[in-house]
């Protein structure tokens, strides 16, 4: 419940945290976050004997600190920002720092007429997370029940049904003026977002949270923000981005914009506000961020009836639940960051962004392979052999494909077991097969060989604790555990991605859409977002200057 900091956990003294902030603007944003923070929290060991190596900087994305009782707490560095009415039963200032309020006497002294309401239920998993405080209390030792499987279903109706883990008071972040699962939809396009930023308090207090977590960091090496990008918060977010450009322009900013499988459609012709938003969010996040990676399980959110790709092999699960497809969008994020988050990687994230956006190229894909198969009676250079990466990869981003082209790519593999067998001695590739990372590198030097590629292989598996979804084999779930292998890519099918989103907003009439038409989007600025998807869509295009200058950096 991460109430103290685990044993095996390096810090900044005996080796350099490389610290990053994390932002999620967002409901579904911190749906991605809370499964991401779950798995990190997973993989923390307590047991002081274990022998297991800690390949992982948990001090990269968590801060130790101290209640008010004095009591060690180990938290996220993270700042969620959300409306009001998300929580449900989350208090907006967390329970781990609460103290016993002092009764105050009213000054009326009249009768008074008190009028209560019935708390929101607590589901199965959240019950027990609360057995486990009261056991921590009292000096037991508590912990989760590790084989039970939570249905959380149809339970998961907000992203804290499946909170594991307690957060800092200065993790949390109410927008005003609006609410969640407002009817009206009042908070539904890119210039709502604009007016909040207008509104000095909340800036204020953005500023403030985000200064109490830089002012701690001793290496900061920068900053994740996910991000809605169907609606306000993606304005929001291309505003924090702004802001951290300006204020800490050295530093990384990788930039995750996630679009739902239940996106709302906008099927009349002419008049589509989440396109717009879309467009407006995107090119908002590439002018301050250092590399942006768009999400999705659609393989075009833009089409005005709905365009799913085929399901993930090997998984059991359901695309339009968020519960669902944000754990699979959480388990690749976890994964491709531990290229600047494990303990051997020289790499950090301005380094991630740096080699993979050459040439102006600041947009890239994310595929995942969850689990990576390694049956039984064979070899990581078999398996390799038969689906050769990172081609074989399941596509998280839109307009992904195969045939793409590929400059640039990071992969990350974790989970291969020490016994398992990496090269069959009669392969002449056995030289190779000293370890995973040699048997990976020589794989992507065989298929990859002009491709500029960082490798990062951790020998832990990927945990499937509670409440991660049941959605792989039972086998998997059983063992609490499965081999996880993503790629970061920069490559050639980002030019179809944004080709599609510059022609249907070509389409769209901004007049019929008063919001944006008297805010942000006149007949000059639109003209200008038009020209600006054109200029970045032909840096993707194959045989393009930028395609050489690529090869020649």
């Amino acid at each position: 419940r991460t109430r103290v900091r685990p044993i095996h956990v390096h810090s900044a003294s005996a080796m350099s945290a490389r610290e990053v902030i994390t932002f999620q603007c967002g409901h579904y944003s911190n749906f991605i976050g809370t499964h991401w923070w779950n798995i990190q929290e997973s993989g923390f060991c307590y047991d002081s004997s274990s022998q297991e190596p800690q390949e992982v900087l948990h001090d990269c994305t968590f801060r130790e600190g101290l209640t008010l009782m004095g009591e060690q707490t180990f938290t996220p560095r993270l700042l969620a920002l959300d409306l009001p009415g998300s929580l449900k039963t989350l208090k907006e200032g967390g329970t781990l720092y609460d103290t016993k309020a002092k009764t105050a006497n009213p000054a009326w002294e009249d009768e008074l007429d008190v009028h209560t309401a019935e708390p929101p239920v607590k589901n199965e998993f959240l019950e027990d997370l609360d057995r486990m405080d009261t056991g921590a209390n009292e000096g037991e030792e508590a912990q989760l029940p590790a084989s039970h499987c939570y249905d959380l279903d149809s339970s998961a109706e907000v992203w804290s049904d499946f909170l594991r883990l307690h957060l800092h008071p200065k993790s949390l972040l109410m927008l005003p003026g609006h609410f969640h699962n407002d009817p009206q939809g009042s908070f539904d396009t890119y210039p709502a977002g604009l007016a909040v930023w207008e509104n000095r308090k909340f800036q204020r207090a953005l500023e403030d949270q985000l200064h109490f977590f830089v002012e701690e960091c001793d290496h900061l090496q920068g900053f994740h923000l996910l991000t809605d990008w169907d609606n306000g918060f993606g304005a929001v977010a291309s505003m924090v981005a702004q802001e951290i450009a300006d204020e800490y322009p050295s530093k990384g900013l990788l930039a995750i914009p996630a679009t739902p499988s239940a996106l709302p459609l906008d099927k009349t012709p002419g008049f589509r506000p989440s396109l717009l938003n879309h467009a407006l969010s995107l090119t908002g996040l590439l002018s301050s961020s250092s590399l942006v990676s768009p999400l999705s399980l659609l393989h075009n959110p833009w089409r005005t009836t709905p365009f799913p790709r085929p399901p993930l092999p090997h998984l059991s699960y359901q695309p339009d639940l968020a519960y669902h497809s944000s754990a699979i969008m959480a388990s690749a994020l976890d994964t491709a960051t531990l290229v600047f988050r494990s303990q051997q990687s020289p790499c950090s994230l301005p380094a991630l962004c740096d080699t993979l956006t050459a040439a102006g190229r600041k947009v890239c894909s994310m595929g995942v392979c969850l689990p990576f198969p390694l049956p039984p009676g064979s070899t990581l250079q078999t398996e390799l052999d038969h689906a050769p990466l990172p081609t074989s990869l399941y596509p998280l981003t839109p307009f992904t494909s195969h045939k793409d082209v590929r400059w640039s790519q990071a992969v990350a593999l974790r989970g291969v077991p020490p016994e398992y067998p990496l090269c069959s001695p009669q392969d002449p590739r056995w030289s190779h097969g000293k370890h995973p990372s040699h048997v990976l590198a020589a794989h992507l030097a065989e298929h990859c060989p002009e491709v500029n590629s960082l490798l990062c292989v951790v020998q832990k598996p990927f945990p499937l604790n509670p409440p991660y979804p049941v959605m792989l084999a039972a086998d998997c779930h059983a063992a609490m555990k499965a081999p996880v292998c993503v790629s970061l890519s920069c490559h050639s099918g980002t030019h179809q991605l944004l080709t599609t989103l510059l022609s249907e907003t070509k389409a769209t009439n901004v007049q019929r859409l008063p919001a944006f038409a008297t805010s942000c989007l006149d007949q000059d600025s639109f003209s200008e977002l038009l020209q600006t998807l054109g200029s970045l869509a032909e840096c993707y295009q194959t045989g393009s200057p930028a395609e050489g200058s690529s090869d020649s950096d």
